[in-house]
């Protein structure tokens, strides 16, 4: 990894533009004659990052194939001719990674002068996961999508168009995978996941632009938004859009993390969209305008940093019945009781300037929370933009937008309950599948959609299959990294203690081996000895619960008996690692068949034909 990471820094830094050519012509083959050729625009990085790995003894390969790069447009047909590409795939610690070291060498400072900018590599194209690669890169050979389920070249054309900063904030799609939407009513809603971690350090903002004679125009209102970004749970991050007439749209969605401070760091493309409005809503009615601090409590740190706690509205988005509904703000320091807050209600037929502020319906109940009377009338969609009083060093007492609504008065209509069941039917397929990343879509569609309430059974039984589906799939990782000694020192054993012996047994039995095959220690060494596809590590990583039979489960169980973990530890760690794996995946396998658990018998043999 290390002359790799060298050559790829070494590669990536370098201004090609600045070099002088030599008096001498360099010679065919080294360093300095693929250089000479990129700056010609007669070679690529590709080739000479290639070259520098053969040097270096490090196998590498040139990968040939399409890329989604600046000449890109969403939803396009993709042609060999302009959109060709190459890369590299190298060989580290057996096994292979990409690198595309000409998109790695990031340019700094002004556009304008090219031979004075810096470089400085982007860690997006240095060894990158094979699944974030494959939205703009397609390999012309489908063995260097280095995926376990290759997808074809239309399903490439055709995916979500996701960009560097989308894998960079540990984004997830939770809604439309595909480049291209098609909206009959005007609106959309698209979700992402967010970190749990990072989540509230994240910020996005939404770019709507309409096709007017082949020329992208942006869509700028005083008084109308035509995007709703707001963080209905503290991990996901939901965007409505609303159209004004028919016609061709682009979405991009930039984003940034709050945290980093370097210099040349700002918003960028997160995702963009292609957005086809075969019909806009008649009266168009877009979103208020509202003030700087964005839609909902969780969108800034503003609340927070007052000291203050949304209680019950902790979405930007609020139904309220028959216009009526209260804000309240729990607080701790008793100075923030006279803390003076006040309300703007907007809708799209204002702008925030065009209307006062007023206190009236506000008031401090038990001495720990600010109250808000909010009415709207039924019937309508309004923004209800909340202020605080604060001290400003320069500028005196100023009133700042700390958080904004979007009150919603009318009932569930028609088309919501059918989503609403619809995201059930989700669920439950997702329950029935028991994959743990179409639970885990799924769980957070509910939740990001604040429908809980609506299916709580199903709910609960979804985030309990996804904490043991978790568990398992720790608990294989905890197998496979155990160090490759302590595999050699299992094997080792002339002739093991039965605990030994029973785990292994146990284990391989999981994994198709029968009793026939490890009663004795021998053929266990042997089958413990094996490497590449038939190796126990890899078998491991290539097991799949779901095609567990309940007796060959039992029939592990009987295989350990009353063996307790205390006693497997005693005699080798590595082997009480593979202990409670197995004891994991029978717990489970056992819970999934309960009705039937008393009626199956164990077996440890393969069964005569």
């Amino acid at each position: 990894m290390s002359k790799v990471r060298a050559i790829y820094v070494w590669l990536t830094s370098l201004n090609i533009n600045k070099l002088s050519h030599p008096l001498k012509n360099p010679k065919v083959g080294y360093t300095m004659f693929y250089l000479m050729k990129i700056k010609e625009r007669l070679g690529n990085y590709s080739q000479l990052f290639n070259r520098m790995c053969n040097i270096a003894g490090i196998p590498c390969v040139v990968i040939h194939g399409y890329l989604k790069g600046n000449t890109y447009e969403i939803g396009q047909k993709l042609d060999i001719k302009t959109h060709y590409g190459e890369w590299n795939a190298v060989l580290i610690s057996s096994q292979w990674r990409f690198v595309n070291a000409f998109w790695g060498a990031c340019a700094l400072g002004s556009e304008k002068a090219v031979n004075a900018a810096q470089y400085k590599p982007d860690e997006n194209y240095f060894v990158p996961d094979p699944q974030h690669l494959i939205h703009t890169h397609f390999p012309e050979e489908e063995k260097w999508q280095l995926l376990e389920d290759p997808i074809t070249f239309k399903e490439w054309e055709e995916k979500a168009y996701l960009k560097e900063r989308f894998f960079e904030l540990e984004l997830r799609l939770l809604s439309h995978q595909e480049c291209e939407i098609t909206t009959e009513n005007g609106e959309i809603e698209m979700m992402f996941a967010l970190p749990k971690k990072r989540a509230k350090d994240l910020k996005f903002m939404a770019l709507v632009y309409m096709k007017e004679f082949n020329e992208w125009k942006i869509l700028e209102d005083k008084k109308v938004q035509h995007d709703f970004i707001h963080v209905p749970i503290a991990e996901a991050l939901v965007v409505k859009l609303r159209f004004p007439k028919r016609g061709i749209y682009r979405f991009e969605l930039v984003g940034k993390d709050t945290t980093i401070t370097e210099k040349n760091y700002d918003f960028d493309w997160v995702a963009i969209y292609k957005i086809k409005c075969e019909q806009a809503a008649s009266p168009y009615s877009g979103f208020p305008r509202v003030g700087a601090a964005g839609w909902g409590p969780n969108n800034d740190h503003r609340l927070e940093d007052l000291g203050l706690t949304p209680l019950k509205h902790t979405q930007g988005m609020i139904f309220a019945k028959d216009g009526f509904t209260k804000l309240r703000f729990k607080f701790e320091e008793p100075e923030l009781e006279d803390l003076q807050l006040s309300v703007k209600m907007i809708t799209v037929k204002e702008s925030l300037d065009e209307v006062p502020t007023e206190t009236e319906g506000i008031r401090v109940e038990s001495h720990d929370k600010h109250v808000i009377d909010i009415e709207t009338t039924p019937g309508e969609e309004s923004a209800a933009c909340v202020f605080a009083l604060v001290e400003d060093k320069t500028y005196g007492s100023v009133e700042v937008n700390i958080c904004n609504y979007l009150i919603v008065s009318f009932p569930i209509d028609e088309i919501t309950l059918k989503d609403i069941e619809s995201t059930r039917k989700t669920l439950l397929l997702a329950i029935e599948q028991k994959k743990l990343d179409l639970l885990e879509r799924a769980v957070d569609i509910v939740e990001t959609k604040n429908y809980e309430r609506h299916m709580p059974k199903e709910t609960d039984t979804a985030r309990d299959l996804i904490a043991r589906l978790r568990n398992i799939q720790r608990l294989m990782h905890d197998v496979l990294a155990l160090d490759n000694r302590v595999f050699a020192e299992i094997r080792s054993y002339p002739s093991p203690i039965p605990e030994i012996h029973d785990v292994m047994k146990a284990a391989l039995l999981l994994l198709g081996n029968f009793e026939e095959e490890t009663k004795y220690w021998d053929n266990v060494q042997a089958l413990l000895g094996k490497i590449g596809k038939e190796s126990i590590k890899r078998r491991i990583a290539l097991f799949d619960i779901d095609t567990l039979e309940l007796d060959i489960a039992l029939g592990a169980r009987k295989m350990l008996g009353n063996l307790l973990i205390d006693n497997v530890n005693q005699a080798s760690a590595g082997a009480a690692t593979f202990y409670v794996w197995i004891m994991g995946v029978i717990e489970e396998v056992e819970r999934r068949n309960y009705k039937v658990i008393d009626n199956t018998f164990p077996r440890t043999k393969r069964q005569k034909k």
